[in-house]
């Protein structure tokens, strides 16, 4: 159901899933099956689902954001346990967070050729 509500770019992990029945005060959490998140909200729980340790993702750019998703994605010591999809897999799909996040390829390209255009 949160995949159809356009929210299918992060692993729904068992943790997730007890913390939304228990109840939260976490509107983010609270609103995933409501439908797509705005971007705000996707940047905030991006960060959330990333941040490991003691690394914070406080203030990182979109840019920032997706590379991040991209590390996770290579490092196995990442993965999490997704049970809609019912396997491992990274916490975050960078190419659905570029897409939730309103990024296009033309976008990043462009951010990328010359980032005093961003």
């Amino acid at each position: 159901e949160i995949a159809s509500k356009g929210n299918g770019w992060f692993a729904y992990t068992p943790l997730l899933h007890l913390i939304r029945e228990a109840g939260t005060l976490c509107s983010i959490l609270d609103n995933l099956d409501e439908g797509a998140l705005p971007v705000g909200a996707v940047r905030l729980l991006a960060r959330m689902l990333l941040e490991s340790g003691d690394q914070s993702l406080d203030g990182v750019d979109d840019r920032e954001l997706l590379r991040e998703a991209d590390r996770a994605a290579r490092e196995r010591s990442r993965l999490v346990f997704d049970a809609r999809r019912m396997t491992c897999r990274p916490p975050v799909d960078a190419r659905g967070l570029r897409r939730a996040l309103g990024l296009g390829f033309s976008t990043m390209l462009k951010g990328a050729l010359c980032p005093c255009l961003m």
